[in-house]
């Protein structure tokens, strides 16, 4: 329940637009013990693992989702612009 509440709050106050954006510059990395890192290069923080690509990227993409939930929360003012679109409130 709770996580069909966290993902319509994020459909409702982040555009597809801009996420679907953000997980296309996303990086891959097959580490030494063969599972995967994904990251997205200017977002600090949002990155996962997985045993293979699909779980690595399906957690990137609920990582990314909850860290822009929360910037957008703290109007932190440092959330990278995505092909045009600016999520940072301008007061």
């Amino acid at each position: 329940m709770k996580d069909e509440r966290m993902s319509q709050q994020t459909s409702e106050r982040i555009p597809e637009r801009y996420l679907a954006g953000a997980f296309a510059r996303r990086k891959l990395e097959r580490l030494d013990d063969n599972t995967w890192a994904a990251t997205i290069p200017a977002f600090d923080g949002v990155w996962s693992d997985g045993s293979t690509i699909e779980e690595a990227e399906s957690a990137l993409r609920s990582v990314l989702e909850g860290w822009l939930l929360l910037k957008i929360e703290d109007n932190d003012g440092d959330i990278p612009e995505i092909d045009g679109i600016n999520l940072n409130r301008r007061d």
